[in-house]
């Protein structure tokens, strides 16, 4: 232990953790202080501490903000996807300045395979198949600051099917389906990353059938689009849902991007106030019975004109909504909430406020990547301290214990591997990424084959030290996007 003064003030006791060794055995602790601008620093052994073997001292000024996660989600329109994105756009349209031979490849059965490196006078390149002066077959291109902007198949200079990239290496479209070189198919990503539209495609907008989704990557909507808008044929219905809970908010049809007065639109709460009927069930109680013009339900404890103590609420469908405590016409209190799909599961055990889950509670998200959570919530969100699991029941599921931002894994936290049941990374988080100091691990069967360090948007970023599985350090620097400086 070691004592921290800053401008001459004890600041706090730092505990180092006791590796057993003087050699070839090291670990990293992280603390967070705020330092002033200009101030002076020093870490001593003071009277009552224990002298320790330090090798270095690193500052990170990335440690997480409590507001970076409001940067989380994209703020582009579908417009502005689809501009940024370009999926459509001719490639190789300039003079051809030369061609040679990139590589050659002959396979176990025979088969020759020659890729080409093209460049044009617009100082693009193709590097690719190549035939009668065009690309055909299988093949990247770039712009002229060297960054691959598509990678495919052609036919004849056309493309067929592949993945536009912005400059900055992000997906912007997958899974393209082309005829005649414009989209048919394929799914748009915004500038976060996220997937926002998989389905078909006529004239750079949505049409036919689709599913959209949520700036969080659940989804928003599945069924039929025409012109870029929600829009479903005759008889046919579309299905929207809510963002943080995956609950249904209305089915039915739409037209021009619009619901209609056919479909339903699903209500959790208690129908906005509007009062159809409100019978007595059981005066001694208090218990009433309340039909609401959106056709929605309500059963329990009535005063002043609303829910006011124990009650239940129904779906449109007759099926429960919300069973638990109400003040004032919202829920608040203890109360569980129910899916409004055929199951009729839970979705929500826990503490409400205001009409919103806050306090302490355990969800299933449905439709989404972010399967379970179980913790702490503030304003309809995961905030504080929780567990998470992400992509449940599949072979890379992950479990998450530690700090959430706005549903966002955002502080320090530990990441598990379900499936193999080992410690895969613990250390600080920034929007749902490693980000700050934090040791990742790559064995299942051992924590000595790791990388201690900093951590920037999920890569090796500052100093950091690799260890091999028998903990000998392998590298050890400054890494940059996850390479060695």
């Amino acid at each position: 232990m070691l004592s921290l003064y800053i401008n001459g003030t004890h600041n706090q006791d730092v505990v180092f953790p006791n590796t057993g060794y003087w050699e070839k055995r090291y670990d990293l602790l992280s603390i967070k202080v705020d330092i002033p601008k200009g101030a002076t620093i020093t870490l001593q052994c003071d009277q009552g501490d224990i002298s320790t073997n330090i090798d270095y001292v690193d500052f990170d000024p990335n440690t997480p903000s409590k507001l970076g996660a409001m940067d989380k989600y994209s703020k582009l329109t579908f417009e502005e996807m689809i501009k940024r994105a370009d999926f459509n756009k001719k490639l190789g349209t300039s003079k051809v300045k030369s061609v040679e031979i990139n590589s050659e490849y002959t396979y176990e059965y025979k088969e020759s395979y020659t890729e080409y490196k093209v460049t044009y006078t617009d100082k693009t390149t193709y590097i690719g198949q190549w035939k009668d002066g065009k690309a055909h077959g299988d093949g990247y291109f770039y712009d002229a600051k060297g960054n691959m902007v598509f990678a495919g198949e052609f036919n004849k200079g056309v493309k067929l099917n592949g993945t536009t990239y912005s400059a900055d290496g992000q997906i912007v479209f997958s899974g393209g389906e082309y005829v005649k070189g414009k989209a048919k198919y394929g799914s748009l990503y915004d500038d976060k990353g996220v997937k926002r539209y998989a389905g078909s495609w006529l004239n750079e907008k949505q049409d036919s059938f689709g599913s959209e989704y949520h700036a969080n990557g659940n989804l928003a909507y599945i069924g039929g689009f025409s012109k870029g808008k929600r829009h479903t044929e005759t008889g046919a219905s579309g299905t929207s849902y809510d963002d943080i809970t995956g609950l249904i908010t209305y089915e039915g049809p739409y037209v021009n991007g619009k619901t209609t007065s056919k479909g339903i639109t699903f209500d959790m709460g208690i129908g906005n106030g509007k009062t159809k009927s409100v019978k007595v069930k059981d005066k001694k109680n208090g218990i009433y019975t309340v039909i609401y013009e959106n056709k929605t339900k309500y059963i329990g404890q009535w005063s002043d004109g609303k829910p006011n103590g124990k009650g239940k609420t129904y779906w449109q469908n007759n099926t429960i909504s919300y069973d638990g405590e109400f003040k004032n016409g919202k829920r608040q209190g203890k109360g569980t909430s129910y899916s409004n799909e055929n199951d009729g599961a839970v979705v929500y055990v826990g503490d409400w406020k205001n009409d919103k889950m806050d306090g302490n509670g355990k969800i299933t998200f449905l439709h989404s990547y972010f399967s379970n959570y179980e913790g702490e919530w503030r304003n309809n969100l995961p905030n504080g301290t929780g567990t998470g699991w992400y992509n449940k029941n599949a072979e890379s599921e992950v479990k998450y214990v530690g700090d959430y931002v706005d549903g966002i894994r955002h502080g320090t936290g530990k990441a598990y591997s379900v499936r193999n049941d080992y410690l895969m990374y613990i250390g600080a988080w920034e929007n749902d990424l490693y980000h700050g100091r934090g040791t990742s691990y790559y064995s299942y069967d051992k924590l000595t084959k790791k990388y201690e360090g900093n951590w920037s948007k999920g890569e090796w970023n500052g100093y950091g030290i690799t260890f091999d599985d028998y903990g000998v350090i392998t590298n050890q620097g400054v890494f940059k996007n996850g390479k060695k400086g």
